[in-house]
């Protein structure tokens, strides 16, 4: 599971409100990720991107991951 990965040198912070919490009729958060290094947080981010592809929800919930985003919107 997602939580049984190694987050040495990595930072989580979420799940939080979006700062538009709503638009076009869904709800939106953020997960923000603050890593040490780029490598680890780029190799934590391809598993957890196969793990959510295979979830029941998966389909159902619209994924976006931004990485060193300019803003937060």
């Amino acid at each position: 599971m997602l939580a049984e990965q190694n987050l040495t040198g990595i930072e989580l912070l979420g799940p939080v409100p979006a700062p538009m919490e709503r638009r076009a009729g869904r709800y939106r958060a953020q997960l923000l990720l603050q890593a040490t290094a780029r490598a680890p947080l780029h190799r934590l981010l391809a598993s957890w991107l196969l793990v959510l592809e295979q979830m029941p929800s998966g389909r159902a919930v619209r994924w976006s991951l931004d990485v060193d985003p300019v803003d937060l919107y």
